[in-house]
């Protein structure tokens, strides 16, 4: 099979003397506005574990690099985040990565570790790999672990001063916290009638089931297990509704990380990052 839009041949001289021909693949990946439909749909449907909604955003914003119908690349500043050719054509896959750097100048990339096809391509020459963030995939305990000194309940647009308040940069703006409401996305903690904390949930896909959750609390009241609380509720009530909560935190987070693990999610996987 011949995986290259151009071909050339070279002489090849080996040691006694006789000329041979070797074929030398050239691929040439072309700016696109967006990839395929089916690629990026076939990309989704590979992973073996849902798409971070961290990587999404970059993939959004970003830049893609397509070939035919076979392979594409999405590149953000110097990085790619993300990697995909047809099952078809996988024999070609070094050739293509190697032509998604190329098109894109990167000199690194950022994977997940279970996009098993962007890794192998990604490590098939010498690199950096740095572990990253810490993605959250498994749930051992579903049950909702509540509180008598709290109470959550749905956002509603009376709460975004009060959940402001208490930002802590974790939201860019009130308009975000609107957002969530408008999405039936925000919840709220309550101790003693006072908001002390916040949940989020925001599918990645409208048409997947799957839903990043986060949450917020106040800094004075931390440590206390309010987090937890929070962290539990979320995860409860999505899969109550027949959706798949997901979340991550930093590898360095050591607080969150234990919050969401005590909320009954396991960590199988993380982000790598690949400099050249």
């Amino acid at each position: 099979m011949i995986c290259a839009r151009e071909h050339s041949f070279q002489p090849c001289t080996p040691t006694n003397g006789s000329a041979i021909f070797k074929v030398v693949v050239m691929l040439k990946l072309d700016r696109v506005s967006r990839p395929l439909h089916h690629l990026r749909d076939s990309y989704l449907d590979n992973l073996s574990e849902p798409q971070e909604l961290f990587l999404e955003s970059l993939v959004a914003s970003g830049v893609t690099w397509q070939y035919q119908d076979i392979a594409y690349a999405i590149s953000s500043g110097d990085r790619l985040v993300e990697f995909y050719v047809s099952p078809n054509h996988i024999d070609c896959i070094d050739e293509f990565y190697s032509a998604a750097m190329q098109a894109s100048k990167a000199s690194s990339a950022i994977c997940k570790s279970y996009d098993s096809q962007f890794l192998h391509a990604a490590l098939s020459k010498p690199a950096n790999v740095k572990p990253g963030g810490l993605l959250f995939r498994r749930i051992v305990d579903t049950s909702y672990q509540s509180r008598s000194d709290g109470l959550v309940r749905a956002g509603t647009t009376t709460d975004i001063d009060a959940v402001f308040g208490i930002n802590d940069d974790f939201f860019d703006s009130s308009e975000e916290i609107e957002s969530y409401v408008a999405s039936d996305g925000l919840f709220v903690l309550e101790v003693n009638s006072e908001i002390v904390g916040c949940g989020i949930g925001k599918r990645v896909f409208e048409n997947r089931k799957d839903i990043d959750i986060g949450m917020l609390v106040a800094s004075d009241h931390r440590r206390k297990g309010f987090g937890t609380q929070l962290v539990s509720f979320l995860k409860s009530h999505y899969l109550k509704n027949g959706l798949n909560p997901i979340c991550g935190c930093g590898p360095n987070n050591i607080e969150s990380r234990r919050t969401l693990e005590k909320a009954g999610f396991v960590s199988e996987h993380r982000f790598l990052y690949i400099r050249y």
